[in-house]
């Protein structure tokens, strides 16, 4: 930030990984309720995860199973592994709950939350966190942000949820979730690119700090290269469209030429 000792814990976690693949490869629904019921009553919780005033009772064998990030914390000497209980002030709750959400029954929406985190929170006055959108917005129910009135809203959160989701999954070495934000994200962006959202994206990458990982900035660049002779059909500026974030117009610009490179190659053959 349980020592798998015994060879009957070990077994209890094999069967419970076994069970959670088992239930997100074969779309089982008695399993995949199973799984998805674990998490939403928390019954049999051996494990609690606590973020921004927010509380998940989870379990051992499906979090440490499948995330070396939550194995380490558990099996520690340190306040973690003692108290079973994690801390993660830095991290977004919403987010958080994505994550959960996929460990539990392999998937997640970026639109609603199979958890209702409004029965997660240890203090209702703690309720209001920072978002993209506003610094003081409160945390919305996942109907609210689906109103016509809040279109763009919900286009925008969507992409952000998507990144999110990407940067945790690569905190918590969750590959199989880290690779389905990535498709996910690349296919908002193929899906939104002319839009205000898109650019919002593109700038608010480039500003985290600690900054992401260069895939990120690869799948923001393409989308733009993609897309760069429609820009012009259109009669977007492209410089105005550059401007957003020169690394990452770099990055569009490379695949450009490279495209141009293959072309000319063709051509020749």
């Amino acid at each position: 930030m349980v020592n798998p000792a015994t060879p009957i814990t070990n077994k209890k976690a094999s069967a419970t990984t076994e069970a959670s693949a088992s239930a997100k490869e074969s779309n089982n629904p008695v399993l995949m309720n199973a799984m998805r019921d674990l998490l939403l009553q928390g019954e049999y919780s051996d494990m609690t995860i606590t973020c921004q005033g927010f509380r998940f009772c989870v379990h051992r064998a499906i979090l440490c199973s499948q995330s070396a990030f939550f194995k380490a914390a558990m099996n520690g000497s340190f306040e973690e592994g003692i108290t079973k209980t994690i801390d993660l002030p830095d991290d977004d709750p919403e987010t958080i709950e994505r994550v959960l959400a996929f460990l539990y029954v392999g998937d997640y929406s970026p639109k609603e939350h199979l958890l209702d985190l409004s029965t997660r929170l240890l203090q209702p006055d703690k309720a209001k966190r920072e978002s993209p959108e506003s610094s003081q917005a409160p945390l919305v129910a996942a109907e609210d942000k689906s109103t016509s009135s809040n279109s763009n809203r919900t286009i925008t959160s969507e992409g952000y949820n998507h990144l999110d989701v990407y940067i945790a999954a690569d905190k918590f070495a969750l590959d199989a979730l880290k690779s389905l934000a990535s498709n996910r994200l690349r296919a908002w962006c193929n899906d939104n690119w002319q839009s205000v959202a898109f650019r919002k994206l593109v700038q608010h990458a480039t500003s985290m700090n600690p900054e992401p990982e260069w895939d990120i900035y690869l799948i923001l660049g393409k989308a733009i290269s993609s897309h760069a002779e429609r820009y012009v059909e259109n009669g977007t500026k492209v410089p105005e469209i550059f401007k957003v974030s020169p690394r990452i117009s770099a990055i569009a610009l490379w695949y450009l030429a490279r495209e141009k490179m293959f072309a000319n190659k063709s051509k020749r053959k």
